[in-house]
């Protein structure tokens, strides 16, 4: 009967096991690589769809502005037209996925997902801005003013002005309060990235 060589056998048998287990740990890690690279693009993606954002929420929130100024001073005479900002959200729908949670540091991604909150809330809130603004002119402010008439009072003025500020004036402090917001935020996440 011939003697086993257990020894040969367990250096085998540890090389095998060493070889597998380097097989899965370099496997591993080009797969993490991957990742990386893959959360990366997703966030370059999302800091051009940033600017972007931030574009149009700088020139909706000047107009805005005016417009809240404009009501506040001469209220009969503003024309009130909304222009809702066209916010992109594509590359965040996109990116937010567990890959992008994994390799995105937390608190970059936590600013993120707050930006994408504030501007859903906005985009809602414009949605609903003109069906708000549709029912105020019916029920609210314009229904003082006397049509094809120059009889505009100073008293009907300063209710004119007391209406459009319980009426018209809280829609637009909304949307210049999270277009503010949010041109925060983008200039806060801008100089993580």
């Amino acid at each position: 009967m011939k003697k086993i060589d257990w020894t040969n056998h367990i250096i085998e048998f540890i090389t095998v096991v060493i070889g597998i287990g380097l097989a899965f740990a370099l496997n591993n890690w080009n797969e993490n690589k991957k990742e990386i690279k893959q959360a990366d693009l997703f966030l370059q993606s999302i800091e051009e769809e940033i600017k972007i954002n931030w574009q149009e929420i700088e020139e909706k929130l000047a107009y805005h502005q005016q417009l809240m100024e404009n009501l506040e001073k001469k209220p009969a005479e503003t024309i009130l037209i909304i222009k809702p900002s066209r916010i992109e959200d594509h590359a965040w729908e996109i990116a937010n996925n567990n890959i992008f949670k994994q390799h995105t540091e937390f608190h970059l991604y936590k600013k993120l997902s707050k930006i994408y909150s504030i501007q859903e809330v906005l985009e809602r809130h414009n949605s609903h801005a003109g069906q708000m603004m549709a029912q105020l002119s019916v029920n609210g402010p314009f229904m003082m003013i006397p049509l094809y008439n120059d009889d505009f009072s100073e008293e009907d003025e300063i209710a004119f002005r007391s209406l459009s500020r319980q009426s018209w004036i809280p829609i637009f402090e909304d949307m210049v309060f999270y277009e503010s917001e949010l041109i925060k935020l983008y200039e806060e996440v801008l100089e993580k990235m």
